[in-house]
């Protein structure tokens, strides 16, 4: 863990929610809909900022897919792709939670990913099928993290919601 993410723990700055479930009604936010959403919009104006390790992302590719005389594509088979960074074992992803209750009136903690639009870039507009929107998760920099859980500022934290370099990215078939 990053000694700035350690200080910020230590000062009550943030919290690790470790009992989080991805949001079944919307497990991805594009960044264009944060402050719309009526599900997320309270929680990102509020600064229900999360951080979400992982070591990959999986999105599915279809390098084999062409058009045909007509126009219509031919997709080919599907080939997943296992999507990291270079140099790091694992990597964070930008995103929001919010606290829902169970039935029986226990806490649910609920997170969902962010996204932005991923048009022309090298690796993230390969992936899901030719005519689907190219989106990709924020892959934010571990010196970026801090910032990201503990800004007030909302544009300072929109301003994070980069793509990231395509240079630093590894995708191979899973």
């Amino acid at each position: 863990m990053p000694q700035a993410l350690k200080l910020a723990l230590a000062a009550g700055k943030v919290s690790l929610v470790v009992d989080v479930l991805v949001d079944k009604v919307e497990p991805f936010l594009h960044s264009l809909n944060l402050g719309k959403s009526p599900l997320y919009g309270p929680t990102w104006r509020s600064g229900g900022r999360c951080l979400i390790p992982a070591r990959c992302v999986i999105e599915p590719s279809y390098p084999d897919a062409r058009r045909d005389a007509t126009g219509k594509w031919i997709l080919g088979p599907c080939v997943w792709q296992r999507i990291g960074v270079i140099d790091r074992p694992t990597m964070c992803v930008a995103g929001i939670w919010r606290t829902l209750k169970y039935p029986d009136g226990r806490p649910r903690h609920v997170m969902t990913m962010i996204t932005v639009n991923a048009d022309g870039h090298p690796v993230m507009s390969r992936m899901h099928k030719p005519d689907d929107e190219k989106r990709s998760v924020v892959i934010l920099r571990p010196d970026d993290w801090e910032e990201w859980l503990t800004t007030p500022n909302v544009e300072a934290a929109r301003a994070m919601l980069q793509l990231y370099p395509a240079k630093e990215m590894v995708a191979q078939p899973k």
